[in-house]
């Protein structure tokens, strides 16, 4: 969950980093709460890789897209998340 605000911090702004951190509080409760099914942890970590070689290579134009798309699934997933939450 550290990863999300490294990057995010690069950028400098306190109300983007705040923001993350409020919503990696909750991302750790989900994460908790959903241990049973590990599948998505590989793809999300090579998801990281990925960004952190465009970084690496200074493709930030490429790897900002790349963060928005990894970032997204979870909006995608908030039906198999919504269960936990209740």
């Amino acid at each position: 969950m550290f990863f999300h605000e490294t990057i995010v911090g690069a950028c400098h702004n306190p109300f983007f980093v705040d923001a993350l951190r409020r919503i990696n509080r909750i991302r750790r409760l989900l994460a908790y709460r959903s241990t049973q099914d590990r599948r998505r942890y590989v793809p999300q970590s090579e998801e990281h890789l990925e960004i952190l070689e465009l970084l690496q290579q200074g493709r930030n134009a490429e790897a900002a897209r790349r963060l928005e798309v990894h970032l997204s699934h979870v909006i995608e997933n908030l039906d198999e998340i919504r269960p936990l939450l209740q």
